[in-house]
């Protein structure tokens, strides 16, 4: 082996090092979002869930493809769509389409039993983080319950009217995000987007010291309104449709179903001879 001096070492270092610098750029990072479940909903069935109570698969209504899920006003036929998470997981991203028919009503007191809107939760059936408009209201709520983790109950309103404002009658995409705080720290998360703009958040120590995280995803929750004066429409169904959970955003693709034709272009001039 011959002899390296000190000026032949530094060239071999340069070159070893220029060698690791490319080899180092083909390296595939690794991806940064795992995506849990999705369901389209085109195998027009539940058969992806682990439980499910009265949800109903609609085939005249739906964001892509031929089907949905819905569930309906009636106070005894709840709803549940039961997804188990792979492990315990601290924060979650929950993407999907949701439709409020031009007729559907938002409950209106606090009477009866289940009066209230339970969109979505994730849970380990101990903490537990409801998406839901709350009895009496008219505004969706991010409300977290700490279980028996120490950690702080938070409930507050988004102010965000599901079906005002031009809302009702078309597909609406919402994505909710929660990340559970460092055990001791108050870097709890929680938001909540509409059509991709955030509408709503709330912060704080979610678990306390625990590291207790969620197991389990109800992806369309209870509808209720049976004892509600004035009593809730039977049929009054709410639908989802392309849902995906995930460790990070996914965001809001167009609706690919939108067929309403465009607006006649301005200015224009037939000439008949």
């Amino acid at each position: 082996m011959p002899f390296l001096t000190r000026r032949r070492k530094k060239g071999l270092v340069s070159v070893l090092l220029a060698l690791f610098a490319l080899t180092a750029v083909e390296i595939e990072p690794t991806a940064a979002n795992t995506i849990f479940f999705e369901d389209d909903f085109e195998t027009c069935n539940y058969s992806k869930y682990a439980d499910v109570a009265f949800n109903q698969i609609d085939r005249t209504i739906s964001h892509s493809g031929q089907c949905s899920s819905k569930i309906g006003g009636n106070g005894i036929d709840f709803g549940k769509l039961i997804v188990r998470l792979p492990g315990s997981q601290a924060e979650l991203w929950f993407r999907a389409f949701v439709l409020f028919p031009s007729n559907f009503q938002l409950p209106v007191n606090s009477g009866g039993v289940h009066v209230g809107i339970h969109l979505w939760r994730f849970s380990n059936l101990d903490i537990q983080l409801d998406f839901n408009v709350p009895a009496g209201t008219d505004t969706i709520q991010l409300f977290h319950w700490p279980g028996s983790t120490g950690g702080e109950a938070v409930a507050p309103s988004t102010g965000f009217n599901p079906i005002a404002g031009g809302r009702r009658g078309r597909w609406q995409c919402w994505e909710v995000h929660s990340r559970l705080n460092q055990p001791g720290q108050k870097d709890g998360l929680v938001e909540f987007f509409a059509d991709g703009n955030l509408v709503g958040s709330v912060s704080g120590s979610l678990r306390g010291n625990s590291t207790a995280s969620y197991t389990l995803v109800d992806v369309q929750s209870n509808i209720g309104g049976a004892g509600a004066v004035p009593p809730w429409p039977r049929d009054n169904w709410w639908y989802i449709d392309d849902v995906v959970v995930s460790t990070g955003r996914v965001g809001c693709p167009p609706n690919v179903t939108d067929n309403t034709p465009p607006n006649p272009p301005g200015g224009l001039r037939i000439n008949v001879p």
